[in-house]
């Protein structure tokens, strides 16, 4: 196993390594990985997350919006 992520790290300098720089004909390689990592999760974050999306849900909600919905709920 330590050889198999020995070889892998081997792999993963040389393309970084080879990431900008133009092949024979010129070209640049374009790869998946982005220049800055993602942001990781945290707990705090998810409750955060949470809570928005749960605002946003309640913002969405159409309260009284049948004229009759209106009507039932000045009467209340």
């Amino acid at each position: 196993m330590e050889q198999y992520d020995q070889k892998q790290a081997k792999l993963e300098a040389m393309a970084k390594e080879e990431e900008g720089m133009p092949d024979e004909d010129g070209w640049v390689k374009v790869t998946r990985r982005g220049r800055r990592p993602g942001i990781p999760r945290t707990e705090a974050g998810n409750l955060r997350l949470i809570q928005r999306e749960k605002q946003k849900r309640a913002q969405k909600e159409l309260l009284n919006f049948y004229s009759w919905q209106h009507r039932e709920s000045q009467r209340e």
